[in-house]
């Protein structure tokens, strides 16, 4: 067995597992406690209930979106997914290698009907945050009746009860506390912000509207070139998220295979990028290359475009960077590696059941380049090159 990439597809899951196993030796081996009596114990306690408070906070959202009347799709914890296939459940470990996840957690619904869209909404996002506070009081209860320590009692005696009844429910009490107040205070990315916008209402409600309705969308497997063209110009006129708004053109456009249309729409994202998050802002940086390099017929010329990147392009998803990698070999005529790097993403979105509409998009990009490294091969197009390449 690859220990190592067993380590590298499931990072969490084997840090999780080893977290347990030292608590198995450090509460009931005696020569362990004396050597950390407390430390370990309180570090255990610390980071099993980060865990559990996110797992609780992402189950509020899940019974919250069930009793509103939401389509269940995905459940997702760290790597850990349950997720909606052809009408059935299905659970995954693996680490996806297309898309690096944002978030240590995240429920994700269908919506098949926008009414009551303000209501449904609201408790579907406070669902989390109630469902933290409910873990606040309850570990706050046992903590304060936790039963007093035996006379005598040293820290090298701590026992997996003393742990349950003692360190646990402090831990959760502290870190769900922390997790309320960073949930509920309202920053540009968290929830407290959503729910001031939908009991505030007016425009700015509508156009949050229009991309949970474009984003809904695409988990539902319609490709970008399919959105409603309406909302995203609607988007565009309100002026609210220019950022967002760009790029939803911008995919919209590339689908289309509209250049033109896709470097304009581009071009305005990166101007309006400054309160975009920093993923975000690689993400376009590698877009922009992507673009630039269907013009260029010159080695040097590509080379410094991808070197201009910096660190930048690890900050960008996995499958834009094949995709501009796959592109970028294209044009050096390296057809080995484009044909390499295009079965490699395409095998991948196949075993991962990828089947958002952007990724829909991604393959036929995928597709395209495939064929055409064919159509070169046929023809004897170019420099056939079987070695090297441009790997990102």
């Amino acid at each position: 067995m690859n220990y190592l990439r067993w380590f590298r597809e499931h990072p969490f899951l084997t840090v999780g597992v080893g977290s347990f196993l030292l608590a198995y030796i450090a509460l009931g081996n005696e020569t362990f406690r004396s050597i950390f009596p407390l430390v370990y114990v309180w570090l255990l306690a610390v980071v099993l209930s980060m865990l559990i408070a996110i797992i609780v906070h992402e189950l509020g959202h899940l019974i919250a979106g069930l009793l509103v009347g939401y389509r269940f799709s995905m459940f997702a914890i760290l790597h850990f997914r349950i997720y909606r296939e052809d009408n059935k459940l299905s659970i995954s470990w693996r680490q996806s290698q297309l898309y690096k996840t944002r978030y240590l957690g995240f429920v994700r619904f269908f919506i098949d009907d926008f009414t009551n869209f303000r209501q449904r909404r609201f408790w579907l996002t406070l669902g989390g945050p109630l469902a933290t506070a409910l873990t606040v009081v309850v570990a706050g209860v046992l903590y304060a009746n936790r039963p007093p320590l035996p006379p005598g009692s040293t820290p090298s005696l701590i026992t997996a009860q003393d742990w349950l009844q003692r360190f646990l429910p402090l831990g959760l009490f502290m870190v769900d506390l922390a997790f309320l107040v960073l949930t509920l205070y309202p920053t540009p990315f968290n929830e407290g912000n959503v729910l001031l916008l939908l009991l505030r209402g007016g425009a700015t409600l509508e156009q949050y509207q229009r991309l949970i309705q474009i984003s809904n969308a695409d988990a539902q497997g319609v490709r970008p070139r399919d959105w409603d063209i309406s909302l995203i110009n609607a988007l565009l006129d309100s002026n609210a998220d220019e950022f967002t708004s760009h790029l939803l053109l911008y995919y919209w456009a590339l689908d289309h295979h509209d250049q033109q249309q896709a470097r304009t729409a581009l071009a305005a994202a990166i101007k309006s990028a400054d309160k975009a998050s920093a993923p975000d802002r690689a993400e376009i940086a590698v877009e922009a290359v992507y673009l630039d390099i269907s013009d260029r017929a010159n080695a040097q010329d590509i080379e410094q475009l991808i070197a201009k990147l910096g660190k930048a392009i690890n900050r960008a998803q996995p499958i834009t960077r094949m995709r501009l990698a796959c592109a970028a070999n294209l044009a050096l005529h390296q057809y080995a590696e484009t044909r390499k790097i295009a079965h490699h993403a395409l095998q991948l979105i196949e075993r991962e059941k990828a089947n958002t509409g952007g990724t829909i998009m991604e393959r036929d990009l995928f597709h395209e380049m495939a064929e055409r490294v064919a159509l070169a091969e046929k023809s004897g197009v170019g420099n056939i090159v079987t070695a090297g390449g441009t790997a990102l």
